[in-house]
């Protein structure tokens, strides 16, 4: 994991972002090495949280961005396709 952000006692502490071996990644406030305040956790699904995190938990208020792939019939298949 990588951190970049402020530090207290040796914990993550204030602002700062870290980037988990997965490649997702969280921006925000911790407190004493948990996520915790404002914050957006970014999926590698392209989707996001952002919002209220308590205790390294989601809590309050927040929104969920979803990324969705739609497959749509190719066009010659298409019933409206009249050759």
């Amino acid at each position: 994991m990588q951190y970049q952000g402020q530090i207290q006692d040796g914990h993550m502490h204030g602002q700062g972002a870290l980037v988990y071996p997965n490649s997702e990644k969280y921006e925000g406030q911790w407190r004493m090495g948990k996520r915790h305040g404002k914050g957006t956790y970014y999926y590698t699904d392209g989707g996001s949280y952002s919002g209220d995190w308590l205790d390294d938990r989601i809590q309050g208020k927040g929104t969920f961005t979803l990324f969705l792939t739609i497959s749509l019939p190719h066009q010659a298949n298409h019933p409206r396709n009249i050759s």
